[in-house]
Protein backbone atom coordinates (compact mmCIF):
# COMPACT_ATOMS: atom_id res chain seq x y z
CA UNK A 1 0.00 0.00 0.00
CA UNK A 2 2.50 2.18 0.88
CA UNK A 3 4.81 1.92 -2.12
CA UNK A 4 2.76 1.18 -4.54
CA UNK A 5 1.95 5.11 -5.59
CA UNK A 6 5.57 5.89 -5.90
CA UNK A 7 6.63 1.77 -7.54
CA UNK A 8 3.24 1.86 -10.03
CA UNK A 9 3.15 4.60 -12.44
CA UNK A 10 1.37 4.98 -15.98
CA UNK A 11 0.23 1.73 -15.72
CA UNK A 12 -3.55 1.11 -15.94
CA UNK A 13 -4.40 -2.28 -17.25
CA UNK A 14 -3.20 -6.40 -17.00
CA UNK A 15 -1.55 -5.91 -20.03
CA UNK A 16 0.35 -2.78 -18.48
CA UNK A 17 1.82 -5.39 -15.51
CA UNK A 18 2.60 -8.05 -17.51
CA UNK A 19 4.43 -5.15 -20.35
CA UNK A 20 6.69 -4.64 -16.75
CA UNK A 21 8.22 -8.30 -15.96
CA UNK A 22 11.14 -7.57 -17.95
CA UNK A 23 12.11 -5.26 -15.85
CA UNK A 24 10.94 -7.36 -12.81
CA UNK A 25 13.72 -10.53 -14.33
CA UNK A 26 16.78 -7.88 -14.79
CA UNK A 27 17.91 -8.19 -12.03
CA UNK A 28 17.49 -9.93 -8.06
CA UNK A 29 16.90 -6.35 -6.91
CA UNK A 30 14.15 -5.91 -9.01
CA UNK A 31 12.45 -8.54 -7.08
CA UNK A 32 10.04 -6.09 -5.16
CA UNK A 33 8.53 -5.21 -8.21
CA UNK A 34 7.33 -8.72 -8.97
CA UNK A 35 5.83 -9.04 -5.24
CA UNK A 36 4.18 -5.99 -5.42
CA UNK A 37 2.68 -6.45 -9.03
CA UNK A 38 1.57 -9.83 -7.84
CA UNK A 39 -1.18 -8.29 -5.82
CA UNK A 40 -2.24 -6.33 -9.60
CA UNK A 41 -2.81 -9.44 -10.98
CA UNK A 42 -6.58 -9.95 -9.58
CA UNK A 43 -7.19 -6.88 -8.34
CA UNK A 44 -5.58 -4.09 -9.98
CA UNK A 45 -7.10 -1.70 -7.29
CA UNK A 46 -3.29 -1.23 -6.09
CA UNK A 47 -2.19 -0.75 -9.24
CA UNK A 48 -4.83 2.21 -10.10
CA UNK A 49 -3.91 4.10 -6.81
CA UNK A 50 -7.98 3.36 -5.41
CA UNK A 51 -8.34 5.37 -2.82
CA UNK A 52 -10.86 3.19 -1.07
CA UNK A 53 -8.40 0.42 -1.40
CA UNK A 54 -5.69 3.16 0.10
CA UNK A 55 -8.66 3.54 3.01
CA UNK A 56 -9.24 0.52 3.83
CA UNK A 57 -6.08 -0.38 3.95
CA UNK A 58 -4.84 2.55 6.53
CA UNK A 59 -7.33 0.43 9.00
CA UNK A 60 -3.71 -2.53 8.60
CA UNK A 61 -1.95 0.03 10.83
CA UNK A 62 -4.90 0.34 13.64
CA UNK A 63 -5.10 -3.69 13.56
CA UNK A 64 -1.22 -3.61 14.18
CA UNK A 65 -1.11 -1.30 16.47
CA UNK A 66 -3.92 -2.93 19.08
CA UNK A 67 -1.38 -6.33 18.26
CA UNK A 68 0.86 -4.32 20.14
CA UNK A 69 -1.41 -2.68 22.47
CA UNK A 70 -3.17 -6.18 23.78
CA UNK A 71 0.52 -7.57 24.26
CA UNK A 72 1.07 -4.35 26.56
CA UNK A 73 -1.86 -5.34 28.47
CA UNK A 74 -0.93 -8.96 28.03
CA UNK A 75 2.87 -8.73 29.65
CA UNK A 76 0.90 -6.74 32.69
CA UNK A 77 -1.60 -9.58 33.09
CA UNK A 78 -4.64 -6.72 32.78
CA UNK A 79 -7.69 -8.14 32.72
CA UNK A 80 -8.85 -5.70 30.07
CA UNK A 81 -6.32 -7.17 27.80
CA UNK A 82 -9.17 -9.11 25.80
CA UNK A 83 -11.44 -6.69 25.31
CA UNK A 84 -9.07 -5.41 22.63
CA UNK A 85 -9.51 -8.44 20.13
CA UNK A 86 -13.62 -7.96 20.83
CA UNK A 87 -13.63 -4.12 19.92
CA UNK A 88 -10.91 -4.60 16.91
CA UNK A 89 -12.05 -7.60 15.71
CA UNK A 90 -14.99 -5.72 13.74
CA UNK A 91 -12.51 -3.37 12.11
CA UNK A 92 -11.03 -6.43 10.03
CA UNK A 93 -14.33 -7.51 9.15
CA UNK A 94 -16.03 -4.13 7.85
CA UNK A 95 -12.99 -3.22 5.68
CA UNK A 96 -13.29 -6.43 4.17
CA UNK A 97 -16.63 -5.42 3.16
CA UNK A 98 -16.23 -2.39 2.37
CA UNK A 99 -12.79 -3.66 0.35
CA UNK A 100 -15.38 -6.20 -1.30
CA UNK A 101 -18.80 -4.40 -2.26
CA UNK A 102 -16.57 -1.37 -3.20
CA UNK A 103 -15.57 -3.65 -6.32
CA UNK A 104 -19.22 -5.42 -6.82
CA UNK A 105 -20.69 -2.03 -7.05
CA UNK A 106 -17.86 -0.64 -9.61
CA UNK A 107 -18.78 -3.23 -11.68
CA UNK A 108 -15.57 -5.22 -11.67
CA UNK A 109 -13.84 -2.20 -13.23
CA UNK A 110 -10.22 -3.36 -11.22
CA UNK A 111 -10.93 -6.90 -11.80
CA UNK A 112 -8.91 -8.43 -15.46
CA UNK A 113 -9.46 -11.93 -14.75
CA UNK A 114 -12.25 -13.98 -15.06
CA UNK A 115 -14.92 -15.37 -12.72
CA UNK A 116 -12.18 -17.56 -11.16
CA UNK A 117 -9.77 -15.01 -10.52
CA UNK A 118 -12.51 -12.61 -9.14
CA UNK A 119 -13.39 -15.22 -6.51
CA UNK A 120 -9.58 -15.49 -5.86
CA UNK A 121 -9.73 -12.13 -5.03
CA UNK A 122 -12.88 -11.34 -3.41
CA UNK A 123 -13.27 -14.57 -1.17
CA UNK A 124 -10.92 -16.50 -0.90
CA UNK A 125 -8.15 -14.39 -0.21
CA UNK A 126 -11.06 -12.00 2.16
CA UNK A 127 -12.87 -14.94 3.75
CA UNK A 128 -9.72 -14.82 6.63
CA UNK A 129 -10.50 -11.00 7.56
CA UNK A 130 -14.37 -12.13 8.28
CA UNK A 131 -14.22 -15.25 9.79
CA UNK A 132 -10.93 -15.24 11.75
CA UNK A 133 -11.75 -11.95 13.49
CA UNK A 134 -15.20 -13.89 14.59
CA UNK A 135 -13.09 -16.25 15.81
CA UNK A 136 -10.65 -14.61 18.09
CA UNK A 137 -13.87 -12.32 19.06
CA UNK A 138 -15.57 -15.05 20.57
CA UNK A 139 -12.13 -16.85 22.05
CA UNK A 140 -11.20 -13.50 23.55
CA UNK A 141 -14.80 -12.61 24.98
CA UNK A 142 -14.61 -16.38 27.03
CA UNK A 143 -11.73 -15.68 28.42
CA UNK A 144 -12.43 -11.80 29.19
CA UNK A 145 -15.52 -13.45 31.45
CA UNK A 146 -12.82 -16.55 33.11
CA UNK A 147 -10.54 -13.19 34.07
CA UNK A 148 -13.23 -11.21 35.53
CA UNK A 149 -14.97 -13.85 36.82
CA UNK A 150 -11.63 -14.81 39.06
CA UNK A 151 -11.46 -11.00 39.74
CA UNK A 152 -14.78 -10.44 41.48
CA UNK A 153 -13.98 -13.82 43.30
CA UNK A 154 -10.61 -12.35 44.42
CA UNK A 155 -8.52 -14.82 42.43
CA UNK A 156 -5.96 -11.80 41.38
Amino acid sequence: MLCSRTIFQNLHTLDDLVAQSGFMRESVVNMYYWVMASFGSVDLRTVNHDGTFYSVECLAFYNVTSVFYFFHLNKKRSPYRYAIPMLSGGSAAAATFIFSFSEIFGGYANMPGGLADTLLALLWTQYQYVLFPIVFSYLAFVLWKEDHTQVMAGGR
